[in-house]
């Protein structure tokens, strides 16, 4: 099953940010990436396109740890909705027969021509605006 997901390596900042902190500064730094991850989910979806709803719901950010998280789908089509998809045949997995719903109805087929798809980059196109997110909110942290 494809798989993809954000990762943004905050353990740089992380550790600067335990050096001039307090005993306090864990457990903010903790609600600002969950607050980060949070954001990071709804910008995600908010770039998605939709059309059962199932790639948006799909979307989720998980914990990886105490200052970890990562926001992926697991969706089999994921990569191609991010990536984009060059024209390509659609093949029945079982039985001898797709079977859709068209603009007529039902529609049977052996094999349908796919003409491809652009590229969406719902996740490349939220990835500056989560590291901007991180940023303020770690600025209002430190008090900046």
């Amino acid at each position: 099953m494809a798989n993809l997901s954000v990762q943004i390596d905050v353990s740089k900042a992380v550790a600067a940010l335990q050096k001039m902190g307090g005993p306090d500064m864990d457990r903010k730094l903790s609600a600002a990436l969950t607050e980060t991850a949070l954001f990071g989910e709804r910008t995600v979806v908010g770039f998605t396109p939709v059309d059962t709803g199932a790639l948006r719901a799909s979307i989720k950010a998980n914990r990886l740890g105490p200052l970890g998280w990562k926001i992926s789908s697991g969706l089999t089509y994921v990569v191609p909705v991010e990536m984009g998809s060059r024209p390509h045949v659609i093949r029945p997995r079982s039985g001898k027969f797709l079977r859709f719903k068209g603009s007529v109805g039902m529609v049977y087929a052996r094999s349908v021509r796919h003409p491809g798809s652009r590229a969406r980059k719902m996740f490349a196109r939220s990835v500056p605006k989560i590291q901007s997110e991180l940023q303020r909110i770690v600025g209002r942290i430190l008090g900046r």
